[in-house]
């Protein structure tokens, strides 16, 4: 800096020099003016040239090969340069937020992780909020869930490499949010975590599965989980137990809000004491959901009851092989697939609802039943149906895992007794508007959001030094997170 001033002819004499961290400060006078440029080579022999000249500071020597690597020179104060800490109320967002949800695939499927993203979205815009929902998509098509109309709709790159994850940060700085809010349900939480980490923006990360799953099936480590919600500034979990095995400094960053789903526009009747009646279940056609189980279980069921009938609406990729299973059943002519569906549309004429699923994150098809005033067969070892159903008041939950025959008595348990499913549907519909209802859900969300935006603080780059920690950290003790 000195070098570049005396060049163009400031006044050097009695100037102060600083520095402050990356930053420099000079104080000089107008000066006698550049040297003629014969006189310079803009190469080694300047300083020198230059300190003949008198257009260095007094007292100090500049020559070639000197190391100006020092904080300050001449300064006039007694104390290096202090950054302050503005008071958080000069710098605190109030209010409405712009908000950026990333919510994956939200043009292509149909899954509850979309579900949730696209009320969450809505509920904000209604607010009074600046939403932005960003969605992974190439082919850039129009959302397949509805999006209330101040909603701008923008595309990310489906690439999950680095090139990937330079548009997604690309995009984030050009919008510059107050708070981004990740969905997902995999490693993917990690890409958001890197994403505002860089950008110094507040990060919601919201977890819409059993963390058990993605970590059975490689796509989400507990070290990787760790790493992510480390990032973030608060961390949506859809139950309490989701929170095992993680450090207290985490937990205190967790909030536990379970999803929500909107009100019915026509109630069911579980009665229907004469007449057909229909036990529905509406899953994706994927293994984890035993919806093979299910139609198994009906057919056994059925042998005594004729008046039942089971409905089932869903996609995926055990469909064919779900319906040659029905196809070869007794009781074949009383198994429906509804196909791709809205159950808005179909759990009104229902009677009974039956969810066979192991594990789920804390599904959406199980609470639209309960706000038609349905009750629920479930298994107990399935902790998100346990935590939405009680036992014996709004549904039935079965012991042990799909096999015994316990689910099939049950079931017979429920389809026999009409009073019974009436006032388990009663029960359950009370259930929904306590805990679940758009109202309670909603209000959750925006206060954990608005937490995150005045409570961040962000994650500085390691010095050094703290790398170097670091990794004499893991050569001595390992490198794996506990």
């Amino acid at each position: 800096l000195m070098y570049v001033l005396a060049l163009a002819g400031f006044g050097l004499e009695d100037g102060s020099f600083v520095k402050h961290g990356y930053n420099l400060f000079a104080a000089v006078t107008r000066g006698k003016g550049p040297l003629s440029r014969d006189r310079l080579r803009f190469a080694a022999g300047d300083l020198e040239a230059l300190q003949a000249e008198g257009r260095f500071p007094s007292g100090f020597n500049a020559r070639q090969g000197l190391d100006g690597d020092f904080w300050a020179w001449n300064w006039r104060w007694t104390q290096p340069p202090v950054e302050v800490e503005p008071h958080p109320k000069t710098l605190q967002k109030t209010p409405p937020y712009k908000m950026a949800l990333i919510v994956p695939w939200l043009t292509k499927g149909r899954g509850g992780t979309e579900n949730v993203g696209h009320m969450m979205a809505n509920a904000m815009a209604e607010r009074g909020h600046e939403v932005h929902v960003f969605t992974f998509d190439d082919n850039k098509a129009p959302s397949k869930w509805p999006l209330h109309e101040s909603i701008l709709l923008h595309y990310l790159p489906e690439d999950e490499a680095e090139k990937g994850d330079g548009q997604m940060l690309l995009a984030m700085a050009d919008l510059s949010p107050d708070v981004i809010i990740g969905l997902h349900m995999n490693r993917t939480l990690l890409r958001y975590a890197k994403c505002a980490t860089k950008l110094k923006i507040p990060l919601v990360l919201s977890e819409h599965i059993d963390p058990r799953l993605p970590e059975r099936d490689g796509k989400f480590t507990k070290q990787e989980r760790l790493m992510a919600f480390h990032a973030a500034t608060r961390i949506h979990l859809l139950l309490g137990e989701y929170k095992a095995g993680l450090p207290t400094y985490i937990k205190s960053k967790i909030k536990t809000i379970p999803n929500t789903v909107p009100p019915a526009q026509k109630l069911a009747s579980p009665a229907n004491a004469n007449g057909k009646k229909i036990l529905l279940t509406v899953a994706r056609f994927v293994s984890r959901k035993n919806t093979d189980y299910l139609i198994r279980a009906f057919a056994i069921a059925a042998e005594q009851v004729s008046d039942w009938h089971l409905h089932i609406m869903g996609y995926g990729p055990q469909e064919q092989v779900l319906k040659k299973l029905a196809v070869g059943l007794p009781c074949n002519d009383r198994i429906k697939f509804l196909g791709v569906g809205y159950p808005y549309d179909v759990l009104p004429n229902a009677h009974l609802f039956a969810i066979p699923s192991v594990i789920e994150g804390f599904p959406l098809t199980n609470l639209e039943a309960m706000a038609h005033g349905l009750p629920t067969i479930g298994f107990r070892c399935c902790k998100s149906v346990s935590a939405q159903l009680i036992d014996g008041k709004t549904g039935l939950l079965v012991s042990g895992t799909p096999g015994n025959t316990d689910f099939i008595d049950k079931l017979l348990q429920l389809m026999t007794n009409e009073k019974l499913r009436e006032a388990m549907g009663k029960a359950a519909l009370e259930r929904y508007k306590k805990h679940y209802s758009n109202e309670v859900i909603n209000n959750t969300w925006e206060k954990m959001f608005s937490e995150a935006v005045t409570d961040f603080e962000p994650i500085m780059r390691s010095t050094p030094r703290q790398m170097i920690d670091s990794e004499l950290n893991k050569y001595v003790f390992g490198g794996s997170l506990k």
